[in-house]
């Protein structure tokens, strides 16, 4: 009885939201299948335990055009992978509010975080970059290029900043601005969220558009630590580098706005099925791993993922470095 209540309940909430989406010229979606890769990695990718999270799809979400390009908002659904004492693998749903605006032109990668946000930032972190006085005391800034973040965080662009709705962060990756981790979730916020992102991109000095290189474009950051501290940009991959142990085919993005708390993986469901691209010989191109609680059977081995180097060599010729 109390659970068919609060089904309803969220169900009225969403019809509201749909009449006020739909009366601004909208277009609704109760749910969506999950956006490209780079947008859950910056919102939705994991948690402090930690545990990846897997996004099934979109929630709630609102297209449109401002300015001649094109917006989407909505709320990230996912499940976060994890382990019981006994080794059974389950997943957690997480969530994250979410809004993201087309950029007229090309940006380095950079994370802006709002120090007085939700606690709760499921967003893939990069590295710290110094950042003006002026950002202080709600903002931190990361990122790959400090030359980037200086040019970029001018006093305007700050004034723009500290005027943005609460939030996780701001994130500029692979052509576009996001904005997510808002605590509510209406017409108004998405609508203060809009101007916030259009604001942010009218502010951004001229200097900055098209300095974006192929290390830096937002097309996946999974930085990969050297034993001095640095990072090997090269190897930032391009494609998601798991299938969600399960988690993928577990829940339907069909099922987004009424996904379950929680679901619970069979031994047989715990896989990763990757369509490798076929191998000289070979007589199948599907590899599949498999993991048993934390364990990972069997050795390592190439799924075909893309890295940006690799990529690189594709379009000229050359051979990517050995990871």
């Amino acid at each position: 009885m109390f659970g068919s209540r609060k089904r309803a309940e969220r169900a009225e909430a969403r019809e509201a939201l749909r009449a006020e989406v739909e009366s601004r010229g909208w277009t609704w979606r109760e749910a969506a299948p999950p956006p490209p890769i780079e947008v859950p990695e910056a919102a939705l990718r994991e948690t402090r335990r930690p545990s990846p999270i897997w996004t099934i799809g979109l929630a709630e979400t609102a297209t449109g055009i401002v300015d001649g390009r094109p917006f989407t908002a909505g709320r990230l659904v996912g499940y976060a992978y994890r382990t019981s004492n006994s080794g059974t693998a389950f997943g957690d749903r997480e969530t994250a509010n979410a809004v993201w605006l087309a950029l007229p032109g090309a940006l380095p990668e950079i994370r802006l975080v709002d120090t007085t946000g939700p606690d709760d930032d499921h967003g893939l972190p990069l590295p710290p970059l110094p950042a003006p006085t002026a950002l202080a005391p709600r903002w931190r800034a990361e990122g790959f290029i400090p030359a980037f973040a200086n040019d970029l965080l001018t006093p305007q662009v700050a004034a723009v900043l500290h005027g943005a709705p609460p939030c996780s962060a701001v994130v500029v990756r692979a052509g576009i601005a996001i904005v997510y981790g808002m605590p509510t979730w209406d017409a108004t916020t998405i609508e203060a969220a809009l101007r916030f992102l259009q604001a942010f991109a009218a502010a951004v000095p001229a200097q900055c558009w098209g300095r974006a290189d192929a290390l830096t474009a937002g097309t996946g950051v999974f930085p990969y630590d050297l034993p001095a501290g640095g990072l090997r940009l090269e190897q930032r991959l391009v494609a998601p580098n798991w299938k969600g142990f399960g988690l993928a085919a577990k829940v339907g993005w069909e099922r987004a706005a009424e996904a379950p708390r929680s679901v619970v993986l069979t031994r047989g469901q715990v896989g990763d099925v990757w369509d490798l691209p076929p191998r000289s010989g070979a007589t199948s191109s599907v590899s599949v791993g498999l993991r048993i609680g934390g364990a990972q059977l069997g050795p390592d081995s190439n799924h075909g993922i893309a890295t940006v180097a690799s990529t690189l060599a594709s379009r000229t010729g050359g051979i990517p470095p050995t990871p």
